[in-house]
């Protein structure tokens, strides 16, 4: 099974808005389907070569990652150097989600 964090992410906040807003019934919960479109986080390549070479790694804490981006971009998030200024609340959000993806964790 794939996880990709920030869409699990926003998926989360979303739900627990709208539970939030059925129970206290002060708005109307939103009463209609959602789309949600990441296509650009797919490759354009061949879905047996990618999953064969994901499988001939070793099980690891990025693996989920791996399913849904592939390999190749997760070791490109790994070699990012992050500098981020200022950590209040959507700064710590975002330091989570980069942890999460494994940004900058390649030691170089």
């Amino acid at each position: 099974k794939g996880a990709f964090a920030p869409i699990c992410s926003a998926m989360g906040g979303f739900v627990g808005q709208q539970v939030l807003t059925s129970i206290t019934g002060k708005f109307t919960p939103i009463q209609q389907w959602l789309y949600l479109d990441a296509y650009e986080l797919i490759k354009e390549i061949s879905f047996e070569k990618e999953y064969n070479a994901i499988k001939s790694i070793s099980p690891d804490r990025y693996q989920s990652l791996r399913l849904c981006i592939g390999d190749s971009l997760v070791q490109c998030l790994a070699r990012q150097q992050l500098f981020m200024v200022g950590c209040g609340a959507i700064g710590c959000e975002l330091l989570k989600l980069f942890a999460l993806l494994g940004v900058g964790r390649s030691g170089q």
